[in-house]
């Protein structure tokens, strides 16, 4: 997905207008971000070459203007569809290069897996919780 229009365009035709089972189950025990995996925060990230649209952002401090200001971006990744079958790297080169890249765009970025979430959802969501109030998962 090298530019918007296109990365909406496919998100639109393969019919993904709002989150998946995974995203929803974390966006419900997480109500303090805001799901932005539609399409709705698109971001250019210089190290990967490409925009990317994280899953979930922590609301900037204006609230007639959430999506300015972003600093915190939290990222699930399903197990299948992030596997190495699908991005060619180690589950942990994948998870660094984004934190990497969205670090350099400015914000801090936290990946949650889908088997840890579904393992131990109290200790992500202390995690979760961890890296919103601190900055550190």
């Amino acid at each position: 997905m090298m530019n918007r229009e296109y990365a909406k365009a496919h998100l639109e035709k393969m019919g993904l207008p709002g989150p998946n089972l995974l995203e929803r189950r974390f966006a419900s025990a997480h109500p303090a971000l805001l799901y932005t995996g539609n399409g709705t925060f698109w971001r250019w990230l210089n190290l990967l070459g490409h925009h990317k649209n994280p899953d979930f952002i922590l609301p900037g401090p204006d609230p007639k203007h959430p999506k300015r200001g972003v600093i915190k971006v939290v990222e699930v990744f399903g197990d299948y569809w992030h596997s190495r079958m699908f991005t060619g790297k180690a589950n942990f080169d994948h998870e660094s290069e984004l934190v990497a890249a969205y670090k350099e765009a400015g914000m801090d970025c936290l990946i949650v897996w889908e088997s840890a979430f579904n393992d131990d959802p109290a200790g992500v969501g202390s995690m979760v919780q961890r890296f919103l109030t601190c900055g550190t998962a």
